[in-house]
């Protein structure tokens, strides 16, 4: 895969990106977020799909707050070219299971790579395990926090702003 820097484009989340809370790396979702609050070294955005997940009232409260600050994609009308891309994102991420199931993270990662999204930060094992049939489709990264910050440091070390 190549290595693509995070300080150019965005870098998108997912709405579990920022749950601390039940996972192992709570620790990264922390230090992502206070890198990103002190750095300016890197865009974090939400993709529209994300925030209608967001919305549902099973969202966890810290989920919500840790997303409330980020700007968010708008949904608009697909070109014939686009709904392709998206619907070949659906095939990959559907797999063998039923059909319809995994169209919402299609559209998560769609999103972030129709608004110059490069890595896209989800602590999602089924789009982690298909990371790279993903980067082919869409030329995107999905990354956990930790990974992410991993990716981005020695990108900090070759050259500053």
């Amino acid at each position: 895969m190549v290595d693509l820097d995070p300080r150019i484009g965005n870098c998108c989340l997912d709405a579990n990106a920022l749950d601390a809370a039940g996972t192992a790396d709570g620790a990264e979702v922390d230090e992502l977020l206070r890198q990103y609050w002190e750095s300016d070294d890197f865009r974090l955005q939400v993709p529209c799909s994300v925030r209608q997940e967001i919305k549902h009232p099973h969202t966890p409260a810290g989920v919500k707050r840790n997303m409330s600050p980020f700007i968010y994609s708008e949904d608009v009308e697909l070109t014939d070219d686009e709904s392709a891309r998206r619907d070949r994102i659906r095939g990959i991420l559907q797999g063998n299971s039923k059909p319809g199931r995994h169209h919402q993270d299609a559209d998560h990662l769609f999103w972030s790579q129709r608004y110059g999204g490069r890595h896209f930060i989800t602590h999602d094992r089924r789009l982690l395990k298909k990371a790279e049939e993903i980067f082919e489709a869409l030329t995107i990264k999905v990354l956990q926090p930790g990974d992410f910050l991993e990716a981005l440091e020695p990108h900090r070390k070759r050259r500053s702003w």
